[in-house]
């Protein structure tokens, strides 16, 4: 298949890495502010592509009720610093 073919079929997120050098493909999401998670490194776009292409045809179906670390703590201390407590009632 073809770069572009690739991208077509791929259901997950590829892109250009803004940390380091290379390209990245994004596995799930925080259910909470949409922030990614488990990011893959590859050295090519094609890397990067064929690995999503991969994980499509195992199929892989990211994970829709996980949270990260950083978007818990602000929740949590939205719950407990006045916000409104859910547990309470």
């Amino acid at each position: 298949m073809s770069n572009e073919e690739l991208r077509k079929a791929s259901r997950l997120s590829v892109r250009r890495s803004e940390s380091v050098p290379g390209w990245e493909a994004v596995t799930s999401f925080c259910c909470l502010g949409g922030c990614d998670m488990d990011v893959y490194p590859f050295p090519s776009e094609r890397d990067a592509l064929l690995f999503a292409a991969l994980l499509k045809a195992v199929g892989y179906q990211p994970l829709h009720n996980i949270v990260c670390a950083e978007c818990y703590k602000e929740y949590m201390s939205e719950q407990f610093e006045g916000g409104i407590d859910l547990y309470a009632e």
